[in-house]
């Protein structure tokens, strides 16, 4: 069941990574400057799908590892947070469809599910690797910190 979650999620991440292509594609040339720089087109996006692909992998293999999750999670709030981001970006700067509250909210969204959330859970991931569980029960102090961070 478990596994099966975690692939949804990745499924989840690489069907927002087509439709923030589309979206960022709509207002703005996809090898522009803007799109590369700014939105981080391709490179975050793919870098959010393969995260939360392996997360699936590691889930799939061993269900209860730490690091899968954390993978998986990262990679799909970036996911979410990117497309949120260039609906965002299509309907308040370039008069997309939709209504002014709802590029508002996806704004609200982007910034909630960025970086801001996904930095923190790759540092807990990095203090977890290998084994699940941390070198030494000092290094909880780091541990709180990211936390704190979240």
């Amino acid at each position: 069941m478990q596994a099966r979650l975690a692939w949804l999620c990745a499924i989840v991440s690489a069907l927002c990574a087509v439709v923030d292509t589309a979206i960022t594609g709509a207002y703005e040339p996809l090898l522009s400057e803007a799109a590369i720089a700014h939105h981080g087109w391709p490179f975050v996006d793919g870098a959010a799908v393969c995260g939360a692909g392996m997360g699936a992998m590691i889930m799939s293999r061993y269900p209860r590892h730490p690091v899968g999750w954390l993978l998986n999670i990262a990679g799909t709030a970036t996911s979410l947070s990117l497309l949120a981001e260039s609906y965002s970006i299509w309907q308040v700067n370039e008069g997309g469809p939709g209504a002014a509250w709802a590029g508002d909210a996806a704004g609200w969204v982007s910034a909630l599910l960025g970086g801001q959330l996904s930095i923190p859970l790759l540092a807990i991931m990095f203090l977890l690797v290998p084994n699940g569980r941390l070198l030494s029960p000092a290094w909880r102090y780091v541990m709180g910190a990211a936390a704190a961070g979240l």
